[in-house]
């Protein structure tokens, strides 16, 4: 578990709550804010926990005294139900003794989907029953497919948990419009997410350090750690498109970083390790920003998205993307503009792609350059802490004297 500072080793003027600790509510004083949400030790690879990260290192975090209830926790597929009920249930009790010693104003639940909905529904509720103020905030990109292959009563379960929260918080305006159409919440606020882009636009080169040659065109892939998601990211289709591509391209060099171990055969197709492709492994998130600099292309041909973090850091870095039309991405791009768009599935749309980067130098520098600005513009962390101080404000007042209420 988390024990207050980001691994990126920005200072945090909050303290994190751990589900595991003894004394949840340790932190000193109350708070204005408790937000709700998974950031783990080590590496940081779901966009969720990213985005914690950060706010918990802005300036919005020490304008509400926000305090960090931890739900991290490490996957275990061979934990039975049993403690899978007994660590949920003390879990809870756990929450509803730091809500009731913190006495936020806020209860800001940052939720994904499936399991994970079912679990911040369930906090949202008993924050509700206890008094509280809550903002709910849907970040699953296969939210879609979670709602529609549930049975009826998980539908009206779904329904009811977003028409219960005091405020729904959606990162784009599609998905705004889909949360209104399931739940009949209106409005459904946006807060998209963010980055501090400078970082990446800044960030220095370093391709001695992650193996890239400097003859050859490098399309980073990031991965998730999980094979599914790998695949779910499109990693099998941009295995066999890099291929293909190579074929007119020689120079072209898949770079993956934080695959899981069994997404490594899909190399296979690739070419030998060192000539058609090279694994970085998982990157330090003091170094991510160089590796992006350190590449020519990005590519995330998913199969689903929300409002992807690897895109937004892609850009921010100045890169030209190849990415699919899915969930927010193309409220973020403009094809041949910011980034290309390929349709879902299509390897032979994505081989087209890579060689027409691969062929054309001053393309990929103007695509760069444009999403480069639209990050800066559009998506910089000052955006998300005006956007969601303003959120904050609407539900709770003003937060900075928290605690007298």
């Amino acid at each position: 578990m988390h024990h207050g500072a980001t691994p990126l080793g920005h200072h945090v003027a909050t303290d994190t709550i751990d589900t595991d600790d003894a004394t949840p509510a340790r932190a000193a004083g109350r708070c204005g804010v408790l937000l709700v949400g998974p950031l783990p030790d080590g590496p940081i690879v779901g966009g969720i926990a990213n985005g914690i990260r950060l706010l918990l290192a802005s300036r919005v975090a020490a304008e509400t005294s926000m305090r960090l209830f931890n739900t991290a926790r490490a996957a275990d597929p061979s934990r039975s139900w049993v403690r899978k009920i007994a660590y949920q249930s003390a879990t809870t009790l756990r929450f509803l003794w730091t809500v009731v010693s913190l006495r936020p104003r806020v209860v800001h639940v940052k939720s994904a989907s499936y399991v994970n909905f079912y679990q911040s529904a369930l906090y949202a509720f008993l924050a509700r029953v206890l008094g509280r103020r809550v903002m709910l905030q849907l970040h699953g990109g296969d939210f879609r497919d979670f709602y529609d292959g549930a049975s009826g009563l998980r539908k009206r379960i779904i329904r009811t948990a977003l028409a219960r929260a005091d405020r729904v918080v959606a990162l784009s305006d599609s998905w705004a419009t889909y949360f209104t159409g399931v739940s009949g919440v209106s409005p459904v606020a946006v807060v998209p997410n963010a980055l501090v882009t400078s970082e990446y636009r800044n960030a220095v080169a370093n391709r001695a350090r992650f193996r890239i040659p400097a003859d050859r065109t490098a399309v980073l892939f990031v991965g998730t750690g999980s094979a599914r998601s790998d695949d779910d990211k499109g990693f099998a289709e941009l295995c066999a498109a890099t291929a293909r591509a190579r074929l007119r391209h020689p120079e072209l060099l898949l770079v993956v970083a934080g695959i899981a171990g069994e997404s490594a055969a899909r190399l296979n197709a690739v070419g030998a390790e060192g000539d058609g492709w090279t694994d970085v492994g998982v990157v330090a998130a003091s170094e991510k920003a160089s590796l992006y600099r350190s590449v020519d292309v990005f590519a995330l041909p998913s199969r689903f998205e929300n409002m992807p973090n690897t895109l937004l850091e892609a850009m921010a870095a100045g890169l030209p993307s190849i990415v699919t039309a899915v969930g927010a991405v193309p409220e973020m791009v403009e094809d041949g503009v910011t980034a290309l768009l390929v349709p879902v599935g299509d390897a032979d749309a994505l081989t087209a792609r890579l060689e027409r980067l691969a062929a054309d130098t001053d393309l990929r520098r103007r695509i760069g350059v444009a999403a480069a600005d639209v990050a800066a513009a559009r998506f910089d962390l000052a955006t998300l802490e005006a956007s969601l101080l303003g959120e904050y404000r609407r539900l709770g007042g003003e937060l900075s004297d928290a605690g007298t209420s």
